[in-house]
């Protein structure tokens, strides 16, 4: 028969370590911060994917605006085709543009032109700009300057 002595050194000596409630909690709790910061991460990460097709973008509506810097105002009343849509060559070949252009008012050599560049890929976004291009018109010096 045992006998259990009621001030044995087990009894005195404090409790060491967690229990499992507890560890329980602080594993919920980790969780719940790891969770939330992964989120915000993710989150990070989209916005950073966005800002960089967004550079893209105006980088490649910029080069459209460029090269219509070189043309005629002849070009403008009527958009070639190959002027008119397209897709950007590689590496930006998941990018297609589409280019209008209208004479604008009464006002001779003032056209209004809209580049829209569009992402073909995932989420179809699209970047446009709209402006005005002026181009002097041709003067016949033969009848001197009178159209």
């Amino acid at each position: 028969m045992r006998t259990r002595f009621r001030g044995s050194v087990a009894a005195r000596r404090p409790r060491r370590g967690f229990s499992l409630f507890e560890a329980i909690i602080a594993l919920t709790i980790v969780g719940m911060i790891s969770i939330y910061s992964l989120n915000a991460v993710g989150v990070g990460f989209d916005a950073a994917y966005r800002a960089r097709r967004a550079i893209e973008m105006n980088a490649l509506v910029n080069q459209r605006l460029d090269y219509l810097n070189m043309m005629q105002a002849s070009t403008f009343t009527s958009l070639p085709d190959s002027l008119a849509q397209g897709i950007f060559d590689y590496p930006n070949n998941d990018y297609e543009w589409q280019m209008t252009s209208a004479p604008y008012s009464e006002q001779p050599g003032i056209f209004d032109v809209t580049i829209s560049v569009t992402y073909l890929l995932g989420s179809n976004s699209t970047y446009t700009v709209h402006t005005y291009v002026y181009r002097r018109t041709a003067v016949n010096t033969a009848t001197g300057g009178v159209p």
